[in-house]
């Protein structure tokens, strides 16, 4: 476990490793990150480790049970904005881009997927479905994939989505 924490007093952050019982597996170190960042994303890698997310951008690459932090792989740095996904059986990854909206149609929803070395394997784009762009698909643990669908129909709280079973498994 990886336990990200502002000094108090100061402008930095510093890492750790924790063991599951909460002592310490490594000495803490020092992370590179702004002290005001509003956001930190922390996402599992395939082989281990966690990459850090912050205010969109993946800027960092913890490797597991390590003191250090390093630059992002440049795979997923190349994709900023994207939520991450081990799919496959935690063997392989999804990058969900933020959609994007096309007139007339509605928002184009896509799935990039990438070997658990980061070669990118294409693209997935998912049909037209929802109108305001203000959602992005989901992938369950077991590779579900997950649209929100726009309805036209002037009712409060109306809900849809679509879904493939085990799409990605």
């Amino acid at each position: 476990m990886l336990l990200l924490l502002r000094e108090p007093g100061r402008d930095t952050w510093v890492g750790q490793w924790l063991r599951q019982d909460g002592d310490a597996l490594t000495e803490p170190f020092a992370v590179p990150v702004p002290a005001n960042a509003p956001s930190l994303v922390l996402e599992p890698l395939v082989g281990g480790g966690l990459a850090l997310r912050v205010e969109g951008e993946w800027v960092l690459w913890f490797p597991g049970g390590e003191s250090e932090a390093l630059p992002a792989p440049a795979w997923l740095a190349a994709h900023p904005g994207s939520d991450l996904y081990r799919i496959r059986n935690g063997r392989a990854y999804a990058l969900v881009p933020p959609p994007t909206l096309v007139e007339g149609s509605g928002c184009r929803e896509s799935i990039r997927l990438f070997s658990s070395d980061g070669t990118d394997c294409g693209e997935l784009t998912l049909p037209f479905g929802a109108g305001t762009c203000l959602s992005r698909p989901g992938i369950a643990l077991d590779g579900t994939v997950i649209q929100q669908l726009q309805l036209a129909i002037p009712a409060a709280d109306q809900c849809a989505w679509r879904w493939w079973p085990r799409l990605l498994r």
